[in-house]
């Protein structure tokens, strides 16, 4: 039974996918629980082990306002092991200084994945004076926060 639900609720993910303009669904984790009449566990199970990177899948958690999960579904090219930017969005803190920020962007464009000025442009977002009215306590966490977002559109792009 365990396997069927689990087919269930795959299946559905995967039509909130196709059904988008863009290829990426936004879930809610309980929500889906409840549809589905299963535990949130269960739900992180499916998405685990049948939305994972080698399956051509990148995926996002939020935390906050009820909490959210973003499945980006990528292209053969982009789910390679040659995907720079899949690779850094794996391994990317959840608080990132400046310096280091920098450091990853010039990394980025001598990768190819995107040009210099695509990465100028994203650290000038992402740069203490861009980020001057945050809490230099949170700073480095908008930071990361930011520059996730910005290379998952540079990905999908």
């Amino acid at each position: 039974m365990a396997e069927k639900i689990s087919d269930t609720i795959e299946f559905f993910i995967k039509e909130q996918i196709d059904g988008n303009e863009q290829p990426e669904a936004l879930l809610k984790r309980n929500e889906l629980a409840a549809r589905f009449g299963c535990a949130p566990s269960q739900i992180n199970y499916v998405i685990r082990t049948r939305f994972s990177r080698d399956r051509g899948y990148l995926v996002e958690s939020r935390r906050g306002g009820g909490g959210c999960i973003i499945i980006y579904k990528v292209s053969a090219a982009e789910n390679g092991s040659g995907s720079y930017i899949a690779e850094l969005l794996e391994s990317l803190p959840e608080a990132i200084s400046q310096q280091t920020a920098r450091l990853l962007l010039e990394s980025v464009a001598e990768s190819g994945e995107a040009t210099a000025t695509e990465c100028r442009i994203m650290y000038s977002a992402v740069n203490d004076s861009a980020l001057s009215l945050i809490p230099r306590e949170l700073r480095d966490a908008a930071r990361s926060h930011l520059l996730r977002g910005m290379l998952l559109a540079a990905l999908r792009s």
